[in-house]
């Protein structure tokens, strides 16, 4: 499902700007997560909702440096600063899933992508907030 997910962002990148894609993708992976997490005991619903997430998942990373070029000049620095914090948290949410998991039970992993994508919200928010008084946004 990530793979045609990408796929399918292909074309949708060329219609819509990448803030509303990336305000869709954000929306589209909480509401998995939250269908997943009331319904967390249906099989079905589990693996449904683990493909939506995975299709509106797949496309968050290059949206993302596609709105980050909006607001200022990408250059290799900054991409490499992106990748590395990208890999950090990659290194980090794992270790602490993993002593939530062992500490309160698999229902724990749910709510902790739960809290992921409200606080993805939150950044997304205050990103376009202040992204849009950039020289850079302005003069566009």
């Amino acid at each position: 499902m990530f793979a045609l997910g990408r796929l399918a962002s292909i074309g949708l990148a060329t219609k819509f700007t990448s803030a509303f894609m990336l305000l869709s993708n954000i929306i589209g992976c909480s509401m998995a997560m939250t269908l997943m997490l009331m319904l967390r005991h249906n099989h079905v619903v589990l693996y449904i909702g683990t493909a939506v997430f995975g299709i509106f998942l797949s496309s968050v990373a290059p949206t993302t440096i596609s709105l980050a070029e909006e607001y200022i000049d990408v250059n290799s620095s900054i991409t490499s600063m992106l990748v590395v914090i990208a890999a950090l948290g990659e290194m980090i949410c794992p270790v602490i899933v993993g002593n939530i998991f062992v500490a309160l039970g698999p229902g724990s992993f749910l709510v902790f992508g739960e809290i992921l994508c409200f606080l993805s919200v939150l950044v997304y928010c205050g990103l376009w907030i202040t992204g849009r008084s950039t020289p850079k946004h302005i003069e566009t």
